[in-house]
């Protein structure tokens, strides 16, 4: 008897909000986005640097604050950070400051709001000195700004990983900042994870914010009058988010919006979609195939699992949301046979840069050492016949010699070295790369 579970999903269609939508708005106030997507110490952030490009966008061409007033991030460490929000704020000189991060957010032991820079590692007694609070940030703000953050605060990437292992940065109860007349919307209440929204190919929050603005606001508070107000954008993101099933609730503080008739984009603006897919968030898949498992592609009564999208990797391994490592063949049994053969291509294509590297620096240091040697026998052989030229005991041309310079191969040696050197890294992203594609990939099939 055949398991009903289609091996290939259906590749949805959805409204993009990465084509720019210009509006001819004439918006006030400046904007800081930051999207963070490869953290060098953590796990990464699908569609973070996508959903960064698409606000810088939306900012600075459906808002109408115009490219000159919009600072875009694409990665950031908490002093950087800081900085481009306080300069912001003195450029603004009144208007308002809007800040979008996407990225990984936590939660401090004594209850502060974290949005994590991108040289945090996973490390309790280091991690928050890495990290902006809220609080600050909405300090250096102002009191007009508003904070639209795609993150979440359980210490639980878009992945389902904790950020520290072994320790759970859950947001208690009591947890409140005093923003200053700042508001902050944020992706997730605290107990849930900001997760992809795979069809769009971004951050489920990001994808409606950015929508809203493009005109899908319009109307979701009273009738549509050409313009998206903010009251009405929240309305819309909280909508829209239910509308396609999504496992986690925006959150807003203070819980009563200031400026709710604050004009944020009009002119052309775009409808509201109608026909969005939901948001799966379980997969029955097949495993290794047993007896009457996976046989050319059609599946037969063996042995299941349940795989939980999405899929992230860390330290080099694929993973579901709940932890469970992923194993190609599984992936291939779900129709993913030929991104799995590129993936695997492309591993080994970097590792074999990374080995060709690290060849190549023991044997150009090996040159560089030959070569020293070279030039330091010379050097002797010639200071040797020079001695014997200033005492009149030698006189012929080979006491007008130049000085023996380096040896090449000293040079060629060092040109090895470096150029192997910077093989070795690159081996190794380009690897990292490919699981994170394959990742992507697998997000996209199994929701």
């Amino acid at each position: 008897m055949l398991v009903s579970t289609i091996l290939a999903a259906t590749a949805w269609a959805v409204p993009d909000i990465d084509t720019p939508l210009a509006t001819g708005h004439a918006g006030e106030g400046v904007a800081v986005v930051v999207g963070i997507e490869d953290y060098a110490f953590l796990p990464d952030v699908p569609y973070a640097r996508g959903d960064a490009s698409a606000m810088t966008d939306a900012f600075a061409l459906t808002m109408g604050l115009g490219p000159d007033r919009v600072t875009t991030l694409p990665t950031a460490n908490r002093e950087q950070l800081l900085d481009a929000v306080t300069k912001a704020r003195g450029a603004a000189a009144g208007a308002p400051v809007y800040v979008f991060f996407a990225g990984h957010g936590a939660t401090s032991p004594s209850g502060e709001l974290l949005l994590v820079g991108d040289d945090a590692k996973a490390d309790a007694s280091v991690f928050v000195e890495r990290s902006v609070s809220v609080q600050e940030l909405a300090a250096a703000a102002g009191p007009d700004a508003v904070l639209w953050l795609d993150t979440c605060y359980a210490g639980v990437g878009r992945g389902g990983q904790a950020l520290i292992p072994g320790a759970r940065l859950a947001v208690p109860v009591y947890a409140t900042d005093t923003l200053g007349g700042a508001q902050v919307w944020t992706a997730a209440s605290p107990t849930e994870v900001s997760l992809p929204y795979a069809p769009a190919r971004h951050g489920t929050f990001t994808y409606f914010l950015a929508g809203g603005l493009r005109g899908w606001a319009d109307g979701a508070v009273g009738p549509a009058d050409g313009q998206v107000a903010l009251g009405e954008l929240w309305a819309w993101i909280e909508q829209g988010m239910r509308r396609v099933e999504a496992e986690q609730t925006p959150q807003r503080r203070p819980a009563e919006l200031d400026h709710e008739d604050r004009p944020l984009s009009s002119g052309p603006l775009e409808a509201a979609p109608t026909d969005l897919p939901s948001v799966r968030a379980a997969r029955t898949v097949p495993t290794t195939p047993a007896p009457g498992g996976v046989v050319g592609g059609v599946l037969g009564p063996g042995p299941s699992i349940t795989l939980t999208p999405p899929f992230t990797v860390t330290k080099n391994q694929l993973f579901d949301a709940t932890g469970r490592g992923t194993g190609f063949e599984e992936l291939r049994a779900l129709g993913l046979g030929p991104d799995v053969d590129r993936a695997q291509t492309r591993i080994a294509q970097g590792r074999t840069a990374t080995m060709i590297g690290a060849t190549g620096v023991v044997a150009g240091l090996a040159t560089s050492v030959a070569g020293l040697l070279i030039s330091s026998g010379n050097q002797s052989d010639w200071d040797s016949y020079q001695a014997l030229c200033n005492q009149g005991l030698r006189d012929d041309a080979q006491c007008n010699a130049a000085e023996p310079g380096m040896s090449g191969a000293v040079w060629v040696g060092a040109g090895v070295t470096v150029g192997s050197a910077i093989a070795i890294p690159l081996g190794g992203r380009a690897a990292k790369r490919a699981r994170n594609d394959l990742a992507t990939r697998a997000n996209e099939v199994l929701r």
